[in-house]
C-alpha cells in the first residue's frame, strides 16, 4: 500500500457526484499513513464548493481557469511526495481508485487505463490513431493517453511545470513529457462508468488539435524523433528527383538544390533543437 499521498481533485459544476466521490477517498485513505485530499474548485456556478467538508483542502478559483490550471494549483497545495489526480464527474469507481493505490509499486507514473470506454463509432477509430501517433512519437506504447485517474511522483511532474498547459491537454502533456524522458509509466486496468450527459467531441477540429498537440510536445521534449525523420525523407525525395532526371538526361538541378538545402537545413535544426532541449536538462 502506498504510504502517502495528495489528491488532486479539479471541479466544475460537480454537485451531483463530488459528495460520493470524497465520501468514497475518505474510506480508502483510511490504511494510508499520510494523505489529504484537494478539491480545486474552478469557478463553479451550482454551488459545488459548499459541498466539500471542512477535512478536505479547498481552493477556489473566482472564475474558470482550466483543467490544467486546477491540477496545477493543486500541486503547489500539494504536502505530499506522491499525487493522485482523479475526474469529479463520476466515471471513476471507487473500485478503479483502489486498484492503483493497491498496485502503484513506485514507478514514475501509474496510469488508470479505462475498460469499457463508451465511444461513438466515429470516435472510436480517431482515437486509436491518435494513440498510434503518439506511440510512435514517444517510442512507447500508450494504452491510454488521456485517462484522468493516474498517480505520480511530484517531484517529477514538477520538473514540467512551466510547460504544463491550463487545458484539457495536461494529462496528455505529462504523459509525453514522462515517456521522452525516460520516466517509467506504467498502466493498470480499471472500471470505468459512463458519463452522463452529451459529448462535446468535434471529430475534425479536436482530432487535429489533438494531434497538433502530440506533435508540439515531442518536439519540446524529443525534437529528433520529428526532425530527423522528416530530414531523411526530404533526402531520399532529392535523391529519387535526381536518379530519375538523369536517368532521363535531363537532371533538374535546381529542384535537387531545394530539397537537399531543405533536408540540411532541417538536420542542422534538429540537432540545434536537441542541443537546447540537453541544456535545459
Amino acid at each position: 500500500m502506498i504510504d502517502e499521498i495528495s489528491f488532486i481533485i479539479p471541479v466544475f459544476n460537480e454537485r451531483e457526484t463530488l459528495p460520493d466521490l470524497l465520501k468514497s477517498l475518505g474510506v480508502l485513505l483510511v490504511g494510508v499513513a499520510k494523505s489529504e485530499i484537494i478539491v480545486i474548485n474552478d469557478g463553479s456556478t451550482d454551488g459545488s464548493e459548499r459541498l466539500v467538508p471542512d477535512s478536505v483542502k479547498l481552493v477556489n478559483s473566482v472564475k474558470q481557469c482550466g483543467y490544467g490550471a486546477s491540477i496545477k494549483k493543486g500541486l503547489r497545495k500539494a504536502e505530499y511526495s506522491k499525487i493522485c489526480i482523479i475526474d469529479a464527474d463520476g466515471t471513476y469507481p471507487p473500485e478503479a481508485v483502489r486498484t492503483l493505490l493497491e498496485n502503484y509499486r513506485g514507478e514514475d507514473m501509474l496510469v488508470g487505463k479505462r475498460e469499457n470506454i463508451d465511444l461513438s463509432p466515429l470516435r472510436r477509430p480517431v482515437k486509436w490513431i491518435i494513440n498510434k501517433f503518439a506511440g510512435f512519437l514517444t517510442g512507447e506504447k500508450i494504452p491510454d493517453l488521456n485517462s484522468g485517474l493516474r498517480i505520480f511522483k511530484k517531484a517529477k511532474a514538477m520538473q514540467f511545470f512551466s510547460y504544463f498547459p491550463d487545458g484539457f491537454s495536461f494529462t496528455t502533456t505529462i504523459t509525453a513529457a514522462f515517456l521522452t524522458n525516460g520516466m517509467t509509466v506504467n498502466y493498470e486496468i480499471i472500471p470505468y462508468l459512463k458519463r452522463s450527459g452529451k459529448s462535446s467531441f468535434r471529430p475534425i477540429a479536436d482530432t487535429k488539435n489533438m494531434i497538433l498537440l502530440i506533435i508540439r510536445n515531442t518536439l519540446y521534449f524529443n525534437p529528433l524523433k520529428v526532425l530527423l525523420p522528416l530530414g531523411v525523407f526530404f533526402a531520399i525525395i532529392a535523391a529519387v528527383v535526381f536518379g530519375v532526371s538523369w536517368k532521363m538526361g535531363e537532371i533538374l538541378d535546381a529542384t535537387v538544390s531545394v530539397l537537399v538545402s531543405v533536408a540540411v537545413q532541417i538536420f542542422v535544426l534538429a540537432f540545434i533543437a536537441d542541443v537546447v532541449k540537453q541544456n535545459k536538462n
